[in-house]
């Protein structure tokens, strides 16, 4: 049986030898502190063919829903400078616009063309249009798409230590306007100053799906991330940044700074009328290569991104009130004052105390239950209790009718739960 011989040393050692030229073509090399697989190609270089630890892993991509399967809130959401400026819409990526006067535009979920699917092997995407467009970026102005992975979920980067580890971020993307947009890492930490570090990615032809991979070396300054349940990165894809926030270089790691936060690139899909930008296949692993994406089976990635949103209605059913639709339906038999009613969640959530409404599924009356029995009329109260991480109760009190029916009245609700980052 033939024997394959690898040799292993630190990043530091091998680029040591590499530059003395003691590499040998066709040599394997164990990277031994990102455990990375190299290949020696002339005595004085070498390439990372793969990342020996989490190739074969699963949930090696630390994204929940990169492929933008779920939308759990709806599939299109408006923003402006005078309304939502803010706010989460395809599951756990957040748009933020900061001191905009003119800007508005919609994010949604996009439906893949089967072009795009051989293309970019996604069958949805995140996508932003502009409708009217800022005219100018003032110094104090910016704009950005983000997502936030737990802490928890990014221990084993070892940043904050001498071990830190190197990460890498790919995704595809598609834009109508060409040109070197910024990309930013926000580190949190458990004690200190958080971390911050600029990169950039370029599109090279409007109109086209593009792959793109950010090598984002491991932080080994700073402190400890947190060991918690609350954000352990801001991973911040920068449509637009004024000066304020670009004034300190900053394209290696360090402590931040607001002047730190952003990188001078293209505003263009902000400062441009009926611009778009598309995203999709957001992974973010452990080493030196971007390993083909991690496609994982829809109820698993939909019970990933319930820890954080989760809803009682149907998957396709943006939460509302008057949608017809019951998902918590009882009966009791007492007039006058309420039932209290326990829900369990399908996912433990994040934190205690989850952001919890209360759907009408008869009326637009935010915040009560309908009286089946009584022609769908509201409760003069719905309110919940005692959110914890696995449910939390509803107590409906001061029914609309006299005297209940005999054989019990139904009463009809639906919810949703939020504990996001």
């Amino acid at each position: 049986m033939a024997t394959i011989k690898v040799k292993r040393g630190t990043r530091s050692a091998i680029n040591t030898a590499a530059s003395a030229s003691g590499l040998n073509q066709g040599e394997l090399y164990l990277i031994t502190d990102e455990d990375v697989l190299a290949v020696g190609t002339a005595a004085g270089s070498y390439t990372d063919v793969n990342s020996s630890a989490e190739t074969n892993n699963n949930f090696r991509n630390r994204i929940i829903n990169g492929g933008m399967k779920i939308s759990q809130r709806g599939t299109s959401f408006s923003f402006a400078h005078d309304g939502t400026s803010n706010g989460y819409h395809l599951d756990r990526f957040k748009i933020f616009l900061h001191n905009t006067d003119e800007y508005d535009c919609t994010v949604s979920q996009y439906s893949m063309t089967a072009a795009e699917i051989n293309t970019t092997g996604h069958t949805k995407a995140l996508k932003l249009l502009t409708g009217t467009a800022e005219s100018a970026i003032a110094n104090d102005e910016y704009a950005r798409i983000t997502y936030r992975p737990e802490a928890k979920d990014i221990q084993d980067f070892l940043h904050g230590t001498a071990s830190a580890k190197t990460i890498t971020l790919s995704f595809w993307v598609k834009s109508s306007v060409a040109g070197t947009f910024g990309f930013n890492l926000y580190r949190y930490v458990s004690s200190g100053t958080a971390r911050i570090i600029n990169l950039s990615y370029t599109i090279d032809v409007a109109n086209t799906w593009e792959h793109k991979t950010i090598q984002i070396p491991g932080d080994t300054g700073g402190n400890l991330a947190p060991n918690d349940t609350t954000a352990g990165f801001i991973l911040i894809w920068q449509l637009a940044s004024g000066s304020d926030r670009y004034s300190t270089a900053a394209t290696s790691w360090g402590d931040y700074a607001t002047t730190r936060l952003m990188g001078n690139h293209s505003d263009a899909v902000i400062t441009t009328a009926s611009a778009d930008w598309y995203l999709t296949g957001v992974q973010l692993e452990i080493g030196t290569v971007a390993t083909p994406f991690e496609h994982r089976p829809i109820s698993v990635e939909l019970s990933l991104a319930q820890r954080y949103y989760e809803k009682s209605f149907n998957l396709s059913t943006a939460p509302a009130n008057n949608t017809a639709e019951t998902t918590v339906i009882y009966s009791h038999m007492q007039s006058g004052y309420g039932y209290a009613v326990p829900i369990i969640f399908k996912e433990r959530k994040r934190a205690a105390g989850a952001s919890t409404i209360v759907y009408n599924p008869f009326a637009t009356t935010a915040n009560r239950a309908a009286w089946v029995a009584s022609s769908n009329q509201a409760f003069t109260h719905s309110n919940v209790y005692s959110i914890t991480e696995i449910g939390f109760y509803v107590l409906n009190y001061s029914s609309p009718v006299a005297t209940p029916d005999s054989t019990g009245n139904i009463i009809a609700f639906n919810w949703s739960a939020e504990s996001e980052l």
